[in-house]
């Protein structure tokens, strides 16, 4: 916000990243801005930092609504390309690894508990800040938002990347 003459003017938000489906984007809005993104809030930094993800089948809009600490309300309707994911097409696998027993969809299901919990974590800290670092070094061997499609089946698109290492 800032005071021109006796009036209060919003400040533009800034992005840093690409608005496009499966991309990340940092926010940067005046210092107790609060913000939400298609009506659901999203944490801001103490510095005014902010971070959208878009999914690989996002909308063709976002709406951004940033609210001043003086006040100043905004709505920004910002566009987010379309993107082409790859197409996986594995033949020749195992059954069991198009269509799992019973006891590898238990399996699945908890590793998929345990990741939806990581992920509902929330903190305060600003982690992104400083990076991210990758966990092993390796050949790329799954990208995320490909389709997969095993002995001839579609599968859901993929949520993560892939590293083959030892």
């Amino acid at each position: 916000t800032v005071l021109c003459g006796h009036r209060v003017v919003a400040v533009e938000p800034r992005f840093d990243g690409a608005f496009v489906q499966g991309g990340l984007v940092v926010g940067h809005v005046a210092r107790g801005s609060s913000v939400t993104v298609n009506g659901k809030p999203t944490r801001v930094s103490a510095e005014g930092e902010f971070l959208i993800g878009f999914d690989r089948d996002a909308p063709p809009t976002v709406e951004i609504r940033v609210t001043e600490k003086a006040g100043a309300d905004r709505s920004h309707t910002l566009s987010v390309a379309r993107r082409t994911f790859p197409v996986q097409r594995i033949e020749g696998l195992p059954p069991q690894q198009v269509t799992p027993d019973a006891q590898t969809v238990r399996r699945i299901q908890a590793e998929a508990a345990l990741v939806a919990a990581a992920k509902a974590r929330d903190s305060a800290d600003p982690f992104f800040r400083s990076g991210f670092v990758w966990p092993v070094k390796g050949r790329l061997s799954g990208v995320y938002g490909s389709q997969r499609i095993l002995n001839g089946q579609p599968r859901a698109p993929h949520g993560g990347l892939d590293i083959a290492a030892p």
